[in-house]
């Protein structure tokens, strides 16, 4: 309108808009307690981004027009020179628009120019305003992209060690495409986050400890050793597993190998493969194996094989100790479950000798039981299926006689 008051009343609510600025410390408080991914982040910056450059060329635009109402010199204003006085406020208002973003963007095109000492002061504020959203807008961009990219670039760096690793050693090539795979895996596992273990070190204990039981519950529940002690033993044997990758194909326990470690399966199948090569009981996720090997300190009797790619954790041989000392009961515990598979390897075998004497009548009875060196739910258990061996031995037989 042409009433000054009514102008200087405009003015003061436009500038109560600069307000929403402060929408970026709520922001902050918001996305403390809703979980926003890191792409929807990356949009609403950019969405932020735009809205600030619209309200700081809407606030110029009515400042453009406010200097023509209230300037007392008598000269021709902008308003004048570009032939919008008599135009309606919409004309005026998308003309100072068009004048401030363009001195914002740029340094104007010329057309809607400052005529007035007034205009020419507000020209060089909007001309200052719009090289600092410019380096803003800059900034917050290279930011967002290395955000995004960080993954990537940690991973990138990783492969190129990897690649540099394998050329200096000279390692062949089934060996470099095994420690390719391997990392890949690792790397599309675990959705990039290679420092989850430094993550969790830096925490405090109390949230340390709730996240890697939340973590941890599926194999918390699935094995059943790991119910017996209570929230106190499990809190305790979370913070002991060591997460494993093995790749299929791959051998966990060699026949003949001492062990460390005994390990749980989180995901996948291990076959449980004897001297010959004959795969004996598959394994599926909530089973463990190795600790009779581990508690009696004796040689591996069988070989351990990844049927699919497979996550372990793996319990070492000084925390069995510690366990042993906190929770004593969990020893016994441990010895009564390898006692039973035991069992039931020896009626397995008696079974498997009825059925190579008496051929398809003792079929029938070989087809249960579990073997012993293995705890869990089975997906097959059977004597047919011949592996190759590990370590690129040409046979079985060579297996067993370097071990």
């Amino acid at each position: 309108g042409d009433d000054p008051a009514t102008a200087h009343l405009g003015v003061v609510r436009v500038l109560q808009v600069l307000r929403l600025f402060r929408l970026e410390t709520a922001e902050h408080a918001l996305l403390l307690w809703v979980p926003v991914s890191h792409g929807v982040r990356h949009q609403m910056r950019l969405v932020k981004l735009v809205l600030a450059i619209l309200l700081v060329a809407h606030v110029g635009a009515c400042m453009w027009a406010y200097i023509d109402l209230v300037d007392s010199t008598g000269a021709d204003s902008w308003m004048d020179q570009y032939g919008v006085r008599g135009a309606t406020p919409l004309t005026q208002y998308v003309s100072a628009l068009y004048w401030a973003f363009a001195t914002l963007t740029s340094v104007g095109y010329g057309d809607v120019s400052a005529y007035t000492n007034w205009e020419r002061v507000l020209s060089i504020l909007m001309i200052v305003v719009g090289a600092m959203l410019f380096a803003l807008t800059v900034g917050r961009l290279s930011a967002a992209a290395q955000e995004l990219n960080a993954n990537k670039l940690k991973m990138r760096k990783k492969i190129l060690s990897i690649n540099q690793f394998v050329k200096v050693r000279n390692l062949p090539g089934d060996l470099r495409k095994r420690t390719r795979e391997y990392y890949d895996y690792v790397v599309h596992s675990s959705n990039g986050l290679l420092d989850e273990a430094k993550l969790l070190a830096d925490m405090s204990p109390a949230l340390r400890r709730a996240i890697s039981l939340h973590l941890n519950r599926s194999i918390l529940d699935s094995v059943p050793i790991f119910k017996f002690g209570g929230t106190g033993f499990q809190t305790f044997i979370v913070a002991k597993l060591r997460p494993v990758i093995c790749l299929q194909a791959e051998y966990v326990v060699v026949a003949g190998e001492w062990l460390t470690e005994m390990y749980f399966v989180r995901s996948g199948k291990v076959q449980v493969v004897d001297s010959d090569g004959v795969v004996t009981t598959t394994l599926d996720p909530g089973s463990f194996f190795a600790e009779q090997w581990l508690l009696d300190r004796q040689r591996a009797t069988a070989s351990v094989r990844c049927a699919t790619h497979v996550e372990l954790y793996a319990l070492h041989r000084d925390t069995m100790a510690e366990l042993q000392e906190a929770f004593p009961e969990f020893e016994g515990t441990i010895r009564k479950v390898s006692q039973l598979r035991l069992l039931h390897k020896k009626i397995r075998d008696m079974r498997r000798t009825q059925s190579m004497k008496f051929g398809g009548a003792g079929a029938a009875l070989a087809g249960g039981g579990g073997h012993g060196h293995g705890h869990g739910r089975t997906a097959s258990d059977g004597g047919t299926e011949v592996v190759p061996p590990p370590y690129g031995y040409p046979s079985w037989a060579q297996v067993r006689g370097a071990t």
